[in-house]
């Protein structure tokens, strides 16, 4: 299996953390509820999954949100 593509995200840098870690049910889905302070309005928030596999790994496509 080939390593997953990287692309950088200007400005980014030291700014990606980890949410969470958690398992799907049965249908393949997982939900984490988070509260997104105010302040935020009018921010561009992306958040992407990564399944583990083994000692690699498999990205799901990024999803950028525009907090309202």
């Amino acid at each position: 299996m080939e390593p997953p593509a990287i692309t950088p995200v200007p400005g980014a840098a030291g700014r990606i953390k980890t949410l969470a870690m958690m398992d799907a049910d049965r249908y393949g889905e997982a939900a984490l509820d988070v509260l997104v302070p105010p302040s935020l309005t009018g921010t561009m928030i992306w958040t992407q999954v990564v399944e583990i596999l083994g000692t690699g790994g498999r990205f799901s496509n990024p999803l950028a949100e525009l907090v309202q």
